[in-house]
Order: C-alpha cells, then structure tokens, then sequence
C-alpha cells in the first residue's frame, strides 16, 4: 500500500507545489475502535518533519461509501469556497481502489486537535464562551460562502436521504423504548424540522460532524487561549457532510459536545448527559445567546430554535451509526438520554 500510495502522490500533487521526490507513510491511527473505522496514514515528503498528505482506507470494504462521500463534498466544497477552502478543510486529490481497498487521498491540514485541549480550558467559561464565539463566525463564514439557490440542485438523492428527519425520528423510536410524552415530542420535533426545511429558499453545504474532536487550531503554544480575533480553524473527517435548507446539525453540535466536555468527566453515559443538559440549560441566560448572534441568521436556509436544534442533534447522533453502518454505538445512550433531560426540563419555545 505505501508504494500505491507514493505513486499515487505523484499523479495527483498540485501543478505548482514543487512535487516532492519521494514519499514515506506512517500509520496514524488503525480505525481498531469499530469496524466502520477507518486507517489513517499520513504521507511525508523525505526529510520533512511535517506531513503534506493524509491517506484514508475504510478497514471494512462494504463501508467504503463515506470515503465516496467525503471525496464528493470535499470537491463541492473547494468548488464553492475555491482558495478560501485552503485552511479550512483538507483539498481532496484522489478517490482511487486498491485491490478490495478504496483510498481517499488529501492534503494534511496542519494543526492541534481541540479536543485534546486541557481539562481547566473547557471549565473556564471565559475561555469557552470566547471559543464559542470564534466558532460560531468561523461556521457561518463557511455556511454563506457555500450557499446556493434552491434551484441549484445541490441537494441531491444521497442528501435529501441524509437529511430526511422522519427517517431518523422513526430510527431513534425503534431503538429506544420512549415513553408517550416522548414520543409525542419526537412529532413535534419532525413536524419543526419539515417547516425549517420548506420554508428555506436555498440550501448549504453542512460538515455535518462540527465537533472538538475534528476541529483544528493552529499549532502554538497559546493555542488554548483564544483571542478577539476568528482563529483559523481547519475542519477535518467530512464523511457525513450533506447539503441541507437547514443549518441546525453543524450549530448546535458543537455547543452540545463543548458542554460535555466542560463538565468533570465520568464514564457513565446517563451522568455525562445529565451534566451536560444542566450545562446548556445554564448557558441559556449568556452563552448560548452569545453564540447564536456571533453566527447570525444563515438566510435563505434556516435554523431551528435552541430547544428544538439540541433535540434534533441527539436524535440524529444517536441514530447515526445505525442507519450508515448497521449498529448503535454505545454513546447512543448518552443521546437518548440527553434528549429526555432537555425535554423534561427546557420549556419549548413560543
């Protein structure tokens, strides 16, 4: 595979990038956490330090379709945004099968993963409100460059699928023994996705898993101490991206995930959602305000109200992994319950 990929390297670099002469591949990670998974190998030009490429290999053939997928919106996105996608996103290069192994090749997005930052970061509110911020600008600078008509017909069959609320609203009461109130609730929710949905006059290309843990910051040694300014974020792993009429998915999932993790953590799902509901419920009064204006109104798409935008992304987070690959993740439970706390206890908006 490394001799493939060095060849492969070569055929695709950008014209004007200098093509380096060699290549050497270091595996990264194995994707051993599941077996939708997928092998990372990173590709250094000889004798450098610092990766240039990032080659994806999905362990299991029959799951391959992501790579198809994130290669597809990748494209989408360098199309729409051209060189204001350098920096932002990896530039896709190839798509290509090896043998019963397909390959997405790219360009590494140089960086520090927020998600490794400091437990004392995410439980210093300052720090995270001006994160939140910063996030929120970065977001909605992406969603505008990417907007398109309705009639653009951007929206495709593979995205209208993935952006079919009823399917996963039916999904998550299959899964989950939900009790009336509950259930009630998921109707209620269905019927505010499907009038965001038809009231939009366009449509956006989402990320569709904008979380710390795809999120990078430049590499520095304040990279933790945000300032005024927009950082320059790089947003990796687009594999569920889609275009959409609806913003909801790439807002609030990153603002539900910063609230778990601004929490002490615990390996109980149930006690992570419990935290994490009281967090967002708190934020109600500053930060989660805060937020929403730093990212505006993303016309002509929509976004749903808070309540509503954080029970639409446990649904779809819990349900996710089971309607892409055949199984429910363990975490599915910390979704469920996250739904329930935010139903019990957050009035529905006016």
């Amino acid at each position: 595979m490394p001799d493939y990929l060095s060849a492969l390297a070569q055929q695709h670099w950008p014209a004007g990038m200098g093509t380096p002469a060699a290549w050497h591949w270091v595996l990264q990670t194995n994707g051993a956490y599941a077996a939708h998974n997928n092998l990372l190998l990173f590709g250094f030009p000889t004798s450098q330090r610092q990766p240039a490429l990032v080659a994806k290999i999905c362990r299991t053939p029959r799951h391959s379709h992501t790579l198809q997928t994130e290669y597809l919106r990748l494209c989408q996105l360098w199309q729409a945004l051209g060189e204001r996608a350098a920096g932002r996103a990896p530039r896709p290069l190839a798509l290509a099968q090896h043998g019963a192994d397909r390959a997405l090749l790219m360009t590494h997005c140089p960086g520090d993963p927020l998600l490794a930052a400091p437990a004392h970061f995410w439980q210093n509110q300052s720090q995270v409100e001006k994160l939140l911020q910063q996030a929120a600008v970065w977001l909605r600078q992406l969603h505008q460059y990417a907007t398109r008509p309705e009639e653009s017909g951007m929206v495709d069959e593979a995205s209208a699928l993935e952006a079919d609320f009823g399917r996963k609203a039916e999904a998550f009461a299959g899964i989950f023994p939900l009790p009336p109130a509950a259930l009630e609730e998921l109707r209620r929710l269905t019927r505010q996705v499907a009038q965001a949905q038809a009231n939009a006059a366009g449509c956006t290309l989402l990320q569709g898993d904008f979380w710390p843990g795809n999120v990078l910051l430049p590499a520095a040694d304040d990279a933790w101490h945000t300032t005024s300014a927009a950082p320059a974020m790089a947003l990796v792993d687009w594999q569920f991206s889609r275009w959409d009429r609806h913003t909801t998915l790439d807002v609030y999932l990153f603002i539900i995930v910063c609230a778990v993790k601004s929490t002490p953590y615990t390996p109980s799902y149930a006690d992570r959602a419990q935290r994490a509901a009281q967090a967002l419920l708190a934020w109600r009064a500053n930060l989660l305000p805060a937020y929403l204006a730093a990212y505006g109104q993303p016309a002509p798409c929509r976004l749903l109200p808070p309540r509503a935008g954080v029970l639409a992304c446990c649904v779809e987070l819990a349900v996710r992994p089971y309607l892409a690959f055949g199984v429910t993740q363990a975490d599915a439970s910390q979704w469920q319950t996250l739904f329930s706390e935010i139903s019990r206890l957050w009035l529905p908006e006016d």
